[in-house]
């Protein structure tokens, strides 16, 4: 009430010298100061006598909106337990007898307390308090020492969602960030022993370590059976054949892939400038291998004593033999064209030089210098040589004449289609 009037009593000076009508006349002040107090109260304040009206149904009364029931509850605008929109609270017995608290819309958000339960329906907004034994903070849940919580406070980088292990949650053992990268210094995955700096599984048989420190360990059979890579070396050890046992992109190499074996290293150059190249080992493969279409110094395939020879892609469908960057010769669909000289082995009756797959031997071959034969099914029917030709089968002439090998009487004999024989003279 004072802060909407206030009452002030001036103090009443009684003079010396009594006097009747001078103390009338200060009464008269005081009450009159008073007076003026009670006005400016009065319009301050405006009481009214609340409407109380009897509940028939219930034996109760309603004050305002308020409505108190003889059986022991009080509501507003509800109309029971758990109806209605309005509040209220006191002793029901269904479904259960006991004292019990309804607010909010039956069929909507409520709070509803049935005398052993409390739940809401609805959300719930809370920056401060406990749940469950958990601090609920302004963007946060977290147990009571902060080692465990949710987070959802928002800044420029990837927060932090989930930690657990450290209070503060950039140093936590265990963390998830939004963006759903994990961060985990122990534990068990797939199988795998996790530590804070090593994932492993097994000590015997199989089994694999990864260290973040920079050394790798697989072992097969027994602990002594392993293959150990470290940042500067592969060392391989237990293992009888010597297996290649790692492949792995050449650090700081681009496009260069190495096979480590036990004994050795081999380096192998896919960087597409080159094509592929073992650079040590001994490993039998080729360069340039389907990427690029090679020339003639450098040919697509090659050996590795000699990289100028091979085959390469002169021009579509075309592909040419290079030996010592020279071409030898070139195969297309239409012909084979010969650059150089084309030689084979002397070749034999059984198998001559040039045969034919399904008749391999009929054929040329070389007998002696200067004398090259036509051999037919293993026998030879024509000599070919720097003198003459000799054909040592009968040999048909024009359709018509078949000549026999020379007499001995200094002759040869000519027979027609139709049998006739004809003897004629052999030069001496």
């Amino acid at each position: 009430m004072a802060s909407k009037a206030q009452l002030l009593l001036p103090s009443v000076k009684i003079p010396q010298t009594s006097s009747v009508s001078s103390m009338l006349a200060s009464t008269n002040q005081v009450l009159s100061n008073l007076n003026t107090q009670l006005q400016q109260i009065s319009s301050a304040f405006t009481l009214n006598k609340p409407v109380t009206t009897p509940n028939g149904s219930t034996g109760g009364i309603t004050v305002g909106n308020i409505t108190m029931g003889s059986n022991n509850f009080i509501r507003a605008g509800s109309t029971g337990y758990n109806a209605g929109t309005g509040f209220w609270m006191g002793y029901d017995t269904s479904p259960t007898a006991g004292y019990k608290f309804f607010i909010g819309s039956a069929s909507g958000n409520k709070l509803l307390w049935d005398g052993s339960t409390l739940s809401i329906t609805g959300s719930i907004t809370a920056t401060t308090g406990t749940i469950g034994g958990w601090s609920i903070g302004p963007d946060y849940i977290q147990d009571t020492a902060g080692l465990v919580g949710l987070s959802s406070a928002v800044t420029a980088g990837d927060d932090i969602r989930f930690w657990a292990g450290n209070a503060v949650k950039a140093s936590a053992p265990f963390k998830v960030t939004e963006a759903g990268a994990l961060t985990a210094s122990s534990g068990t995955v797939g199988g795998f022993t996790l530590s804070a700096t090593n994932l492993s599984a097994g000590t015997t048989g199989t089994y694999i370590n990864l260290s973040s420190t920079g050394s790798i360990v697989f072992g097969v059979g027994a602990t002594t059976a392993k293959t150990t890579i470290t940042s500067s070396s592969v060392s391989i050890t237990g293992f009888t054949n010597n297996p290649i046992a790692l492949m792995t992109w050449l650090a700081g190499e681009s496009g260069k892939l190495e096979l480590y074996k036990a004994s050795s290293v081999k380096t192998i150059d896919l960087n597409g400038t080159t094509g592929l190249i073992v650079t040590s080992g001994n490993i039998q493969t080729a360069r340039y291998i389907c990427d690029l279409n090679g020339t003639v110094s450098a040919p697509s395939f090659c050996f590795n004593t000699s990289p100028s020879t091979g085959l390469y892609l002169s021009s579509s469908n075309i592909i040419n033999v290079t030996a010592n960057s020279t071409d030898i010769a070139s195969f297309s669909t239409v012909e084979i064209v010969a650059g150089k000289p084309i030689r084979g082995v002397n070749g034999t009756l059984a198998a001559p030089t040039y045969a034919f797959t399904s008749d391999p031997d009929t054929g040329w071959r070389w007998n002696s210098s200067g004398d090259m034969r036509a051999v037919s099914n293993a026998a030879d029917v024509l000599v070919v040589r720097s003198a003459a030709i000799v054909c040592l089968q009968p040999l048909k002439l024009a359709n018509n004449f078949v000549a026999g090998a020379p007499a001995a009487t200094g002759y040869v004999t000519v027979q027609d289609l139709s049998g006739t024989t004809y003897k004629l003279l052999a030069a001496p």
